[in-house]
């Protein structure tokens, strides 16, 4: 038998140092098993912030009609999408290049217009390798292939959501950019002409030859929507263009509700009745309006 009574007792401060260690263990345990710290509050509430903050674009992308030729694409909502004045802007017919055009980044980085734009887009396909080649389906040119898809697509939907006015936009090899109103039968698009060759360098110019006029803005003029060409040199200018951006703030900040007011038809109505009864040899000028307020001259 062994003697213990020579080992001296363990005191109270070492069992206290042993259950607090105890105790600890017992923590750390816990955490490990619970999967660590939690998350702290303010990155949660940071990725909640940046949910709420995203917004759903206001500009929208539409499919108007395909065929073999190629495809007619809609963007909708540039500018002041809430605005009652509205127009529509036609790009890519007759358009050799199939690079990207300088009209849509502009108008997509304006701000603060006062009217809203929507633009078609004209797509080809890319059968024939130059202008002159006929596509090999079709025996037509990407000319006339683009025109066909303006008029078969896109002057109905333009027709169809009576816009305000309309601007078919065209390139250029000379050094000079220009408008020009492709019809007689349209009073609102000679008074606009002018005013873009007034505030702009661009200046007004009909050429002798503008077949494609027949089957896009003559068309939408006997709507009585109207309707210019604008034919600029920096069609293919890059990224953005100051001179297509100064034609987008002359259209932005000319007065259409004045000049669509019944009380503009009635003044332009007896102005043109007046210069018609001092002139037998005029035709008579009548002024009317459409359902959106349009006015033109027949």
């Amino acid at each position: 038998m062994y003697d213990d009574s020579s080992r001296p007792p363990i005191g109270s401060s070492k069992l206290l140092l042993v259950f607090l260690v105890a105790i600890i263990v017992v923590m750390v345990g816990t955490i490990v098993l619970n999967g660590g710290l939690s998350t702290p509050e303010p990155e949660v509430e940071s990725s909640n912030n940046s949910s709420v903050e995203v917004e759903a674009p206001t500009v929208q992308y539409k499919m108007v009609g395909n065929n073999s030729y190629g495809t007619v694409t809609k963007i909708s909502g540039c500018g002041n999408p809430s605005a009652n004045i509205k127009v529509a802007l036609i790009v890519g017919v007759d358009q050799k290049q199939k690079s990207a055009n300088a009209v849509i980044p502009t108008l997509q980085n304006e701000d603060m217009l006062n009217y809203c734009y929507d633009i078609y887009i004209i797509n080809t396909t890319s059968l024939s390798k130059t202008n002159g080649d006929a596509n090999n389906e079709s025996n037509l040119t990407e000319n006339e292939m683009s025109e066909s898809l303006a008029s078969e697509f896109a002057v109905p939907d333009i027709i169809n959501n009576n816009y305000n006015f309309t601007v078919d936009i065209h390139s250029t090899n000379d050094s000079n950019s220009y408008v020009f109103v492709p019809s007689e039968n349209t009073y609102t698009s000679k008074i606009v002409a002018e005013s873009i060759s007034n505030s702009t360098n661009v200046g007004q110019y009909t050429p002798d030859k503008h077949a494609y006029t027949e089957a896009i803005s003559e068309q939408i003029i006997k709507y009585e929507i109207p309707s210019i060409v604008y034919v600029t040199k920096e069609y293919y200018a890059g990224n953005t263009s100051s001179e297509i951006s100064s034609v987008i703030h002359a259209l932005d900040n000319f007065d259409f509700v004045q000049l669509f007011s019944p009380s503009a038809n009635v003044s332009e109505a007896e102005s043109s009745n007046v210069s018609s009864s001092n002139n037998v040899e005029n035709n008579t000028v009548i002024v009317s309006s459409n359902s959106s307020g349009n006015k033109e001259v027949n």
